[in-house]
């Protein structure tokens, strides 16, 4: 199940998950719950797969741009 929204526990409010508060809020509640290094060590990993997924996609794009305009 995917959540859209947490409750910021300093404001009350609502607040969507992808956003940078959202994902911060996530973030210091799994370390104030215990959350394993196995986890960060994950999340760092997820971070560099999609830096380089972004990479690649925009190499593909410039390639296929050039195939047409050939």
């Amino acid at each position: 199940m995917v959540y859209k929204y947490i409750v910021n526990p300093q404001t009350g409010r609502k607040c969507r998950t992808d956003t940078r508060l959202g994902k911060n809020i996530i973030k210091n509640y799994n370390q104030s719950a215990g959350a394993c290094e196995n986890c960060n060590r994950l999340e760092s990993e997820l971070k560099k797969w999609k830096s380089r997924a972004a990479f690649l996609n925009a190499q593909l794009q410039e390639c296929w741009a050039n195939e047409t305009n050939q």
